[in-house]
C-alpha cells in the first residue's frame, strides 16, 4: 500500500524521452519537488520553496520557473515576514518588480513592512533600480528610540534592512548613492562595515584611477575614525571586530604599514592585536595576495606548537606547500615532546589529543604520512588506531603505492594490538579492507581479508565475530557479488513483525515530524499498522539495502540495482526505508556517471519525502542542454 501526500497538486510534467538533459526535465524534476512538499504545513512548504527550491532554479538559470515557484510559495503562507521577505528580494533581482512591490505593501504592521521593504530595496538594487532600491530604503519606518537616532543599536540597524540595502547598492557599483545612505546612520558596526566596503570598493578598482583612490582614501580614513571612537568602550571580541574591518579597509587604501601603524596609535592588546590581523590576513588570502597576507600576519611563537599550527594554516592557504610542510613537523617535534615530558604533562590529556590530532591532519593533507603518524604515536593504543585508517585513506586517495606499502604492515600490527577496552581488530580491519577495495587495491584487499580470517581463528585475541552485513560487504569487497547475495538469502527472513518502535519510526518519517494536530499522527500511525502483521524490514532486507549502497558507492550500477531488486514488491511497504537508503545511494551514482533521467526515475521510487526532495534539489542544480526549452 503506498502512501499519499496530504495535499493535491497538479499532476508532474512527463520527462523529456530525449536522451540529454532538458530544461523540460528540470522543470519536471522542481514540480516534482513541489508534490513532495505537498504534505508539510503551509509555512515549512513556502520556507522549503523560497529557500531552497527557487535558489537552485535560479543557479540553474531557470529563471521564468523560479519567479513561478515564487509566486507560488508567496500564497502558502502570507504571514510569516522572513520567507515572505526572501520571495520579494528574489522576484525583485529577477526583474519581477511589480510583483515584489505588491507583495511588500501587502505588509501587515510596520515590523512586517520593515523586513519586507528591506529585502524589495535589496533585490532592487541587485537588479540595477537603483532609485526603486532608494525609494524602498525611504519608506522603511526606522524604531523610534528616545529621541536621538544615535540611539538605535547595531541590531536595530540590521533589523531595518537599510544596511543591507546599502551593501547591495555598493557591490553594484551604486557607491556614492550607498555612501550617502551609510552616513544617515548612526555610528555602529554596521556603519563601518558599509563605509569599508565603498572604500575597499572605490581603492582596488581597475584601471587605478586618481579620483577614486582620493575618495576610498577619504572612506577609509571615516572607517577608522569610526573604529577608533567604538574601541573606547568596546569589550573583547568587539575590539576584534572592529580592529579587522577598519583594517581591510586601510590595507585596501593604504598599505600594510598603515595598519600596522593604527595598531600601534591604539595601543591594542598584543592578544586582540594577534587574532585581528589573522583575520585580515585570511581574507587577504581568500583573495589570493599571498604576499600582503604574509606581511601582516603577526610572526609565530617558534616555542609554541599552537602558534606554528596557525601560521602553517596560513602557509597551506598560500600553497607554499614546503614551507607549511617544514612549520608543521616543528609543531609536531615540540607537542612530542611536550607529550613525553613526564614533569609537565599536559593539564588537559583530550584537549593535547586533538591538538596532535590537527597536526596529524595537516601533515596528511601536506602528504607526509610518516610523520603524521609518528605525531599521534603518544596517544594510547584505544585512541590512535583510527589514525591508521585515515592515513590509509588518504594514500589510497592519493594512489601513493609506495605509501601504502609503508603504512600498510604498521596498520594491521595496530589493529591486532590488544587495548585496555579489549580486541578491536575485526571493527578495524574490516574498516581497513572497504577502504583498500573501494580503491581498487585487490591485492592488497586480500591480504588485510586474510589476515582478518586468521585473526578471527585466533581464539587467544578474542576478536569479536562478523555479523552477516559485514559478512557480506567483505564478499563485495574481494569481488564475489554472488556469494554477498547468498549471505544476504541466509541472513534471515526479509520482514519481521512490526514493533509499537518501528511503527512510531515509520509513521514519523512519512510526517517528516510535521506536527499538525494528533488526528493526523493517529491516522498515520494506524494507515502504518493496516499494512499488515510483517512491517519492519528483516535481516535479509538490511543486508541487501547495505550491497546495493556499497556497490552504488562504488559506481557498480548494475550490481547495486541486482542486490536492490531482492528487496522485492514489499518495499512499497514494510521495506521501504532500506529501500529508500539503496534506491538514494543508486540515484547518486546514476547522477555521478551522468545518467541524470535514470537518476530522475529512480528518485521517483523513493517513498519518504524529505530524501526525494534533497535529491530532486540536486537534479535541479544539474547543468541542461541549453539548446533545448521547456
Amino acid at each position: 500500500m503506498a502512501f499519499c501526500a496530504f495535499f493535491w497538486v497538479p499532476p508532474l510534467l512527463a520527462a523529456d524521452k530525449s536522451g540529454s538533459w532538458t530544461l523540460h526535465d528540470v522543470n519536471a524534476a522542481a514540480d516534482a519537488y513541489v508534490k513532495a512538499a505537498s504534505g508539510l504545513n503551509k509555512n515549512t512548504q513556502a520556507t522549503m520553496l523560497a529557500e531552497n527550491l527557487a535558489d537552485a532554479l535560479i543557479k540553474a538559470g531557470d529563471i521564468p520557473k523560479a519567479k513561478e515557484i515564487l509566486l507560488y510559495a508567496s500564497k502558502l503562507d502570507k504571514q510569516d515576514n522572513t520567507v515572505n521577505g526572501e520571495i520579494i528580494e528574489k522576484l525583485a533581482g529577477l526583474g519581477d518588480g511589480k510583483d515584489a512591490e505588491k507583495l511588500a505593501k501587502a505588509s501587515p504592521d510596520d515590523a512586517a513592512k520593515t523586513i519586507r521593504l528591506g529585502k524589495l530595496g535589496v533585490g532592487l538594487a541587485h537588479a540595477g533600480d537603483i532609485a526603486g532600491a532608494l525609494k524602498a530604503a525611504a519608506a522603511i519606518p526606522l524604531p523610534a528610540k528616545e529621541d536621538e537616532p544615535s540611539a538605535l543599536t547595531s541590531k536595530d540597524l540590521v533589523a531595518s534592512g537599510i544596511p543591507e540595502i546599502v551593501y547591495e547598492l555598493n557591490s553594484v557599483g551604486a557607491i556614492d548613492e550607498g555612501v550617502k545612505l551609510a552616513n544617515e546612520l548612526p555610528d555602529r558596526f554596521p556603519k563601518l562595515v558599509l563605509i569599508g566596503q565603498a572604500a575597499q570598493l572605490l581603492c582596488s578598482k581597475k584601471p587605478a584611477d586618481s579620483g577614486n583612490l582620493a575618495k576610498g582614501q577619504g572612506l577609509a580614513q571615516q572607517a577608522t575614525a569610526i573604529a577608533k571612537r567604538k574601541l573606547e568602550t568596546a569589550i573583547y571580541l568587539e575590539k576584534i571586530s572592529f580592529l579587522a574591518q577598519a583594517g581591510n579597509a586601510i590595507i585596501e587604501c593604504k598599505g600594510v604599514d598603515a595598519v600596522k601603524s593604527f595598531f600601534a596609535e591604539e595601543k591594542v592588546e598584543p592578544k586582540v592585536a594577534e587574532i585581528a590581523l589573522y583575520k585580515l590576513a585570511s581574507r587577504l588570502i581568500e583573495r589570493k595576495e599571498y604576499d600582503l597576507a604574509r606581511a601582516i600576519a603577526p610572526a609565530a611563537d617558534q616555542a609554541s606548537s599552537n602558534s606554528l599550527v596557525a601560521e602553517a594554516q596560513l602557509l597551506m592557504a598560500q600553497k607554499d606547500v614546503g614551507a607549511a610542510k617544514e612549520v608543521v613537523i616543528k609543531a609536531s617535534q615540540l607537542a612530542i615532546q611536550k607529550a613525553n615530558d613526564k614533569s609537565s604533562p599536559p593539564p588537559d590529556k583530550y584537549g593535547f589529543q586533538a591538538h596532535l590530532g590537527d597536526i596529524f591532519e595537516k601533515l596528511i593533507q601536506l602528504g607526509d604520512y610518516d610523520n603524521a603518524l609518528a605525531t599521534v604515536q603518544p596517544i594510547e593504543i584505544q585512541n590512535r588506531q583510527p589514525y591508521y585508517i585515515r592515513v590509509i585513506e588518504a594514500e589510497v586517495q592519493k594512489h601513493d603505492d609506495a605509501a601504502i606499502a609503508r603504512t600498510l604492515p604498521q596498520a594491521i600490527e595496530a589493529f591486532k594490538t590488544p587495548t585496555p577496552v579489549g580486541s578491536q581488530a575485526t571493527r578495524f580491519l574490516f574498516e581497513l579492507i572497504n577502504v583498500l577495495a573501494a580503491g581498487g587495491y585487490k591485492e592488497q584487499t586480500l591480504q588485510a581479508y586474510r589476515d582478518l580470517q586468521n585473526v578471527l581463528k585466533d581464539k587467544s585475541l578474542k576478536a569479536r565475530p562478523l555479523d552477516a552485513r559485514q559478512k557480506a560487504e567483505l564478499q563485495v569487497d574481494i569481488g564475489d557479488l554472488d556469494g554477498a547475495l547468498q549471505i544476504a538469502d541466509r541472513a534471515g527472513p526479509l520482514t519481521v513483525k512490526q514493533t509499537p518502535y518501528s511503527t512510531t519510526l515509520m509513521a514519523t518519517l512519512l510526517l517528516e515530524n510535521n506536527r499538525r494536530t494528533e488526528a493526523d499522527d493517529d491516522a498515520m500511525v494506524e494507515r502504518v499498522q493496516a499494512m499488515g502483521p510483517e512491517l519492519a524490514a528483516g535481516p535479509k532486507a538490511k543486508v541487501l539495502s547495505d550491497i546495493a549502497v556499497m556497490l552504488a558507492g562504488r559506481g557498480d550500477i548494475k550490481g547495486a540495482l541486482r542486490a536492490e531488486s531482492g528487496l522485492g514488491s514489499e518495499k512499497s511497504g514494510a521495506l521501504f526505508v532500506v529501500d529508500d537508503q539503496a534506491l538514494r545511494s543508486i540515484a547518486e551514482a546514476q547522477t555521478k556517471s551522468g545518467d541524470l533521467k535514470g537518476a530522475f526515475s529512480t528518485i521517483q521510487r523513493i517513498m519518504q519525502p524529505k530524501v526525494r526532495r534533497q535529491m530532486l534539489l540536486e537534479l535541479c542544480l544539474m547543468p541542461h542542454d541549453p539548446d533545448t526549452h521547456a
